[in-house]
């Protein structure tokens, strides 16, 4: 039995947020949910930018973020070339403190044993951290969960709780 190995490129990416007082965006979002058949959260994603698009207010600090290989028009986002989207709360108190809510990539990427794009969700992670100070999350306690998580720098705390810290102030890290 051989060993094989794969190379990827890195390749030119924009995250941007989700304008969903934008009607194309939510179009956008709505039709990955269409593509995305095998993923988990994009339906609750697709349900939060249409309250966000409807004036529901308890959606107010709700934001939504993509990963995409678009290189321009980015006001026009396309749907075809969205890698991943992440779905953020930001607590009103909190300018630089936010719950992660959900975060998705196209199941194409992840499931593919050939898949021609890798790290999509922790390049997410790290366009998150770049922009804000500290990152909360609950999560699902399965070993890959956990461990993706760990692997971008976040600390489960207390231990075993499925509670996620992820923070630049060097105390919360030493929790570690």
């Amino acid at each position: 039995m051989g060993t094989f190995s794969r190379k990827y490129c890195d390749k030119k990416v924009n995250f941007v947020e989700i304008d969903t007082a934008n009607a194309g965006d939510v179009v956008a979002i709505r039709n990955i949910a269409k593509y995305w058949r095998n993923s988990l959260y994009v339906d609750c994603i697709c349900d939060t930018a249409m309250q966000k698009y409807n004036g529901n207010d308890y959606f107010k600090p709700y934001k939504l973020y993509a990963m995409t290989l678009q290189k321009d028009e980015l006001e026009k986002l396309d749907d075809k070339k969205i890698l991943g989207i992440v779905e953020i709360i930001k607590p009103h108190e909190s300018k630089s403190s936010i719950n992660l809510h959900h975060i998705e990539v196209n199941p194409e990427y992840i499931y593919s044993q050939n898949s021609k794009y890798k790290g999509i969700g922790t390049a997410m992670i790290k366009s998150l951290q770049d922009m804000y100070y500290q990152i909360n999350l609950i999560s699902r306690r399965t070993k890959s969960v956990k461990n993706f998580y760990k692997k971008n720098n976040f600390t489960e705390y207390p231990p075993e709780s499925g509670i996620f810290i992820w923070s630049k102030d060097i105390f919360l890290n030493f929790i570690n």
